[in-house]
């Protein structure tokens, strides 16, 4: 093959794969959901906000039920406007959960490579838990965008630096928080992760080989900003709800081993053990290969007459025009 049709070809795959992606998507979320009734924990949320006030909103959730500040203003808004439907009570979980099929692969593809971001596409599309997700009047569909992004976001910044990404890394993980408090563990994972590499690295003396290019410092100074910015959010909600709720409810309850399966079938979007070990047995093969294919790889340096390019695509060498 021709290295300079390979880009074309590439790109041509990845749209062909990331629209299929999009279609599918779309239509597995929106299938017969004008007939899906209001059900469950959807409830919570509606009965929270009648005879609340915008403000009193802003400053108060219920631990659980009700947990997403933004999510119960919107319920709030809906009702004072055009009035209450299932369609439109879904609608911005419905829309979080489409933005994450399509914009997640295009991040994730400077990272992983083209094939590897058309196959991430595909299985967002068709993931059972996702779907879900994005069928219901709960946060979590939201939840999985922002904070999906914000590890992408944090693994770009990581890889080539620069203040763009680092700052969409600090406010999708803040959205994330601001959407549902424990998210706070996945927003905070990658600054932690960094901070710990660049402390291990100047433990070993092995500073000047250190493949995160920015410094620590800059690590540290965004997981400040993420805890400081969400705690000035939260904190008023928070002070509520420890008097009221958290203790009794958020807190009940102990950690067992017996829990394991059924949160990894849980993650796994299944029930039967054969597809859970079979997805499982994919995710540990592919985060291994990921971390091989990544170790110790030199970031892109431009050379003359060559484009710098992200890992996962070749070089394509320009040639002098004629004249």
């Amino acid at each position: 093959m021709n290295d300079s049709s390979r880009p074309e070809k590439e790109n041509l795959f990845f749209i062909l794969a990331l629209t299929s992606a999009v279609v599918v998507g779309l239509f597995l979320r929106i299938y017969l959901l004008k007939d899906q009734v209001f059900a469950d924990d959807e409830w919570h949320g509606l009965y929270y906000v009648i005879g609340k006030s915008p403000f009193w909103l802003l400053t108060h959730f219920s631990i659980p039920g009700a947990t997403c500040i933004p999510l119960n203003l919107y319920t709030w808004l809906l009702g004072a406007t055009i009035g209450w439907s299932e369609i439109g009570l879904r609608l911005p979980l419905l829309v979080c959960g489409m933005f994450c099929v399509l914009v997640c692969p295009l991040l994730a593809r400077e990272i992983i490579g083209t094939r590897r971001s058309a196959w991430l596409a595909l299985l967002l599309a068709v993931s059972p838990l996702l779907i879900f997700y994005s069928r219901i009047c709960r946060p979590y569909s939201a939840v999985v965008l922002f904070a999906f992004t914000a590890i992408l976001f944090a693994a770009r910044w990581a890889r080539f630096g620069g203040w763009r990404a680092g700052s969409l890394y600090i406010i999708a993980a803040i959205l994330a928080v601001y959407f549902h408090l424990f998210a706070i563990v996945t927003a905070l994972a990658p600054a932690l992760a960094a901070i710990v590499y660049h402390l291990i690295t100047r433990i070993l003396g092995k500073q000047k080989k250190a493949t995160v290019k920015p410094p620590l410092s800059h690590w540290i100074i965004a997981a400040v900003i993420i805890v400081a910015a969400s705690a000035l959010l939260l904190s008023a909600p928070m002070l509520q709800s420890v008097r009221s709720t958290f203790f009794t409810i958020a807190l009940k309850g102990t950690f067992s081993i017996q829990s394991l399966p059924r949160i990894a079938m849980l993650l796994a979007g299944t029930w039967q053990p054969v597809l859970v070990a079979l997805f499982w047995a994919a995710f540990i093969i592919g985060a291994i290969e990921q971390c091989w294919r990544n170790a110790g790889q030199p970031l892109p340096v431009a050379r003359p007459g060559v484009t710098a390019l992200a890992p996962g695509f070749r070089a394509k060498r320009h040639r002098p025009r004629a004249i």
